[in-house]
């Protein structure tokens, strides 16, 4: 084989390496950045569900629900969620809560993730 020709795909398989390890380094930081606030969600979530084993449930307000879940919220360490993306209405016989929210996460640069989570519950009055 011609002597330049070796060089050549020398330097392609550099510059593919090059590649490989950048894209990985993108996955890995994108990694470390997102699961965190996927694990706060399923965390949300817990508390949500956490609403079925209260024994008053049947005879709650909104306002006592709400409540349940901030304090939820601040025992699982959930502090970025606003007060405000809790709402908790009555319906008929049913209570129903919902939680939209959405994370910015700053990734590289000027360049954001932005993460909406919707979560919702409905319990049924006895």
């Amino acid at each position: 084989m011609p002597r330049g020709m070796q060089e050549a795909e020398k330097g392609s398989s550099v510059f593919l390496g090059l590649c490989y390890t950048v894209a990985g380094i993108l996955v890995v930081m994108l990694t470390l950045k997102v699961v965190p606030v996927y694990m706060e969600n399923h965390a949300i979530g817990s508390v949500l569900d956490s609403l079925d084993h209260k024994s008053t449930i049947d005879r709650s307000t909104p306002f006592e629900v709400k409540d349940w879940i901030l304090k939820g919220f601040k025992m699982n360490g959930i502090r970025d969620i606003s007060p405000n993306a809790v709402r908790v209405r009555r319906k008929g016989a049913f209570l129903t809560a919902k939680i939209n929210y959405e994370r910015r996460i700053g990734f590289v640069g000027n360049i954001d993730i932005v993460l909406s989570f919707e979560n919702s519950w409905k319990i049924k009055q006895q």
